[in-house]
């Protein structure tokens, strides 16, 4: 019966192993997919991003290494603002944003900042209306898309620890509760 345990908690262990090592296999890298839905989700998904509003809008920042798009609604109705003069100040920076067709501002950064912590400022005319929103752009990202072999490695091992852990208790059960019979006597005796 003993024997029938460790075999079946071994097996187990090898299957949850191998299933974990062959899932980081099957990812489609950059390259790999399968038609224009896979792009929407991959535009807004692998890039950092910054948010901001105020009483009269709404803005999100994508960086996309030197490119920033930036999206600005109405706060109050969520309708896109498309025809504002933006200018924006990304930490030191100042950059006048362009309109494209499809709604966005884009812009380009001239050089690369080494800090994770940015302070970003957009002015926004719009007709007769000025307003000037600011925030933060935490410069630090992890890509959740790609598979990272860190936190596979912790896991993995948190997972053989716990079955070791698991084997040793089970095989030596008889001794931890002759041992833990003993103390509870022990304690029984000093009261």
């Amino acid at each position: 019966m003993l024997n029938y345990l460790k075999r079946h908690l071994m097996s187990r262990a090898l299957i949850v192993f191998v299933g974990m090592m062959v899932s980081g296999l099957v990812y489609a890298g950059p390259g790999h997919d399968h038609g224009s839905t896979t792009d929407i989700v991959q535009s807004g998904a692998f890039f950092p991003r910054f948010y901001a509003d105020s009483e009269q809008y709404e803005v999100v920042g994508i960086v996309k290494e030197k490119l920033v798009e930036v999206y600005v609604d109405q706060f109050l109705t969520g309708r896109p603002v498309l025809n504002a003069d933006i200018e924006m100040n990304f930490g030191g920076q100042v950059i006048k944003l362009s309109s494209t067709n499809n709604g966005t501002y884009e812009g380009y950064l001239t050089k690369s900042s080494n800090s994770n912590s940015i302070a970003v400022t957009l002015t926004i005319k719009e007709g007769d209306a000025v307003d000037i929103v600011a925030t933060t752009f935490n410069g630090e990202h992890i890509d959740r898309g790609i598979w990272n072999w860190q936190l596979t490695l912790k896991l993995l091992i948190s997972i053989l620890l716990l079955a070791s852990l698991g084997y040793l208790a089970f095989k030596y059960r008889h001794l931890i509760l002759s041992k833990y019979k003993e103390t509870l006597v022990r304690i029984k005796e000093r009261k």
